[in-house]
């Protein structure tokens, strides 16, 4: 029964990893449904609901409805988001957080940063749901430190 319990335990903690990055601005992405009125979010889902197992949608338009069908599987589809270009890869990551750790990071402008050559090193405990989309519930440790802020279009 120990055994059992200690191996239970192992690959919950194999779930979690540490992620190390800077923050990202992206110019326009909408990563989901976050901060969209009720008639904008109503809007979404009925567009989603109508490519679903269209045959004629656009490769862009399947991808879109994998994307949004990802982010309710896995209750994110309203979360706040923020974009992380990790240490060690070029690739940016979008990284879903819950209200309360997204304050941590929210007060943060493009502009402000990059007048005074700063940038924001990020520390998070994340969930990784696929390749380039994680989820946190842990942001350890938000540093402004000279600089540059990273922005994609």
């Amino acid at each position: 029964m120990i055994l059992l319990l200690l191996n239970l335990f192992s690959c919950n903690a194999k779930d979690e990893e540490i992620l190390k990055g800077d923050l990202v601005f992206k110019m326009i992405d909408f990563a989901s449904a976050y901060g969209g009125t009720d008639e904008q979010i109503e809007e979404l889902n009925n567009y989603l609901y109508s490519i679903q197992g269209d045959e004629n949608a656009q490769d862009w338009e399947s991808e879109t409805l994998s994307y949004f069908s990802k982010l309710k599987e896995n209750d994110l589809f309203e979360s706040p988001y923020i974009f992380v270009r990790p240490d060690h890869d070029s690739a940016i990551v979008t990284v879903f957080l819950n209200e309360e750790e997204f304050t941590k990071v929210k007060e943060y402008k493009r502009s402000s940063l990059m007048a005074e050559s700063k940038k924001v090193e990020l520390v998070l405990e994340v969930k990784k749901i696929d390749s380039l989309l994680y989820f946190s519930d842990n942001v350890i440790d938000v540093t402004e430190v000279e600089g540059d802020t990273y922005f994609s279009k």
